[in-house]
């Protein structure tokens, strides 16, 4: 699994099953340590691959 901080690559694989199981997603954008936006839930809700 990704940790915080990290950035997922092309190359990154996840299983079927963990993309399918439902998991949450969260995004925040900035620029020079400020912070321009974010989405996401913090709550799983949906399979993950519809999440992101």
């Amino acid at each position: 699994m990704q940790s915080e901080g990290t950035v997922a690559t092309a190359g990154y694989k996840l299983t079927t099953l963990l993309l399918h199981a439902d998991g949450a997603s969260f995004v925040t954008l900035t620029i020079d340590d400020d912070l321009r936006g974010c989405i996401g839930a913090l709550e799983a809700h949906q399979p993950l691959a519809e999440d992101a």
